[in-house]
């Protein structure tokens, strides 16, 4: 199928937006701030699905841009009580005993996970993996996600920072915010049933600083 056909209600290989700046979903041709969201939960299709089905590039970002702007304005106008929050919730000792759970590194184990410090250094983030965490509106469930793809594809946090044009230490601060409960760590609601609990915030993608 060429670029510009028509498939469904839009048309292949390219995301229109009304008057208003609502994207336009293909499936039903409906306005939408976050076609990402009503891709899933309207017609069962992930963003990568969606992306696939209708010719769109993996970068190609399903939410309307007023809307990023918008989070991103009230991020800024409120980020040294969302800095204060985060430190005021820091508890160093819990988070290193839950990272650590019942038992604690051997000096072997140590010396591997040392080993692989270069690799994963200079180890870049995919367009796929990217691309799925750039859906993540919900910074709870983002967070999450960073700690599979870290935990699960051999990344680095400042590989994550680099992608999204963050300080390392706000990729840092997040995860520590919104590290997964002892025992639940694999907790993000891409791979399991039961929906996150967390609050949105602002787009994962949004590249602003802390």
């Amino acid at each position: 199928m060429e670029i510009g056909e028509p498939i469904d209600q839009g048309r292949f290989g390219l995301l229109s937006q009304d008057d208003s700046g609502h994207l336009l979903c293909h499936v039903c041709g409906r306005g939408l701030l976050h076609l990402g969201t009503h891709a899933r939960r309207a017609h069962g299709l992930s963003a990568d699905d969606y992306r696939e089905r209708y010719g769109l590039t993996s970068g190609t970002r399903l939410v309307a841009e007023r809307v990023r702007e918008l989070m991103s304005q009230k991020w800024l106008a409120r980020q040294g009580e969302h800095l204060a929050r985060l430190e005021a919730h820091r508890d160093p000792v819990a988070a290193s005993r839950a990272a650590r759970g019942s038992e604690a590194f051997s000096r072997v184990q140590y010396r591997l996970l040392r080993a692989e410090v270069p690799r994963r250094a200079q180890k870049e983030l995919s367009k796929e993996h990217r691309s799925l965490l750039e859906d993540q509106t919900d910074l709870r469930a983002w967070s999450l996600l960073v700690r599979q793809v870290i935990r699960e594809h051999g990344y680095s946090v400042g590989a994550v920072a680099r992608a999204f044009g963050l300080k390392r230490v706000t990729v840092e601060s997040r995860l520590r915010y919104f590290a997964p409960k002892p025992g639940n760590q694999d907790s993000h609601p891409q791979f399991k049933d039961s929906p996150s609990r967390g609050e949105e915030v602002a787009p994962a993608s949004l590249p602003f600083e802390g």
